[in-house]
């Protein structure tokens, strides 16, 4: 009704009570109220680390965007002082294609990884993860994901080992 009268609508006889939005009944017990506060201290402490994942994540692509805009701009400034460019620039630019491709997968898969791990997110952190192993027998490992980073995801395990 309070909030009716704020957005000045009649108030709803719709509205659920609380007592049929939660399955606890019209009286919480302490144990019951404790389960709740601690599973929502969880769940803030999860949303509180994947965001301080994916600003870590953010902080390395904006550095990487930064070093190729300051490169370009000195680029620019060197032809704006008429300095010769093209005498050191062309032989940088061979070797950094020439050890791209020499180092062709490891390359594609760290641009496949930032592609993954950034832009698709396909889990956070506290996210339970079923894995088998290709192969072997049917059985899966259940993992919980602790740590997201640009090329590799951290794990832990029922016994509490981190896994790479």
């Amino acid at each position: 009704a309070l909030v009716a009268w704020a957005y000045g609508r009649k108030a709803s006889t719709t509205t659920p009570r609380a007592t049929e939005i939660f399955t606890f009944g019209p009286v919480v017990t302490a144990d019951q109220f404790v389960k709740v506060v601690e599973r929502a201290y969880k769940e803030q402490r999860l949303l509180t680390a994947g965001v301080a994942s994916f600003d870590a994540l953010s902080t390395s692509v904006a550095r990487a965007v930064k070093l190729l805009a300051c490169c370009l701009m000195l680029i620019i400034l060197l032809e704006i002082y008429e300095v010769p460019t093209s005498a050191w620039l062309v032989p940088l630019g061979t070797g950094i294609i020439t050890v791209a491709l020499l180092a062709g997968s490891i390359t594609s898969d760290f641009f496949e990884s930032f592609y993954y791990a950034y832009i698709t997110r396909p889990y956070d952190i506290g996210d339970r993860v079923l894995l088998s192993s290709p192969g072997s027998d049917p059985t899966m490992a259940s993992l919980v994901v602790k740590n997201v980073f640009l090329v590799r995801t951290e794990f832990l395990n029922i016994a509490g080992q981190s896994l790479l």
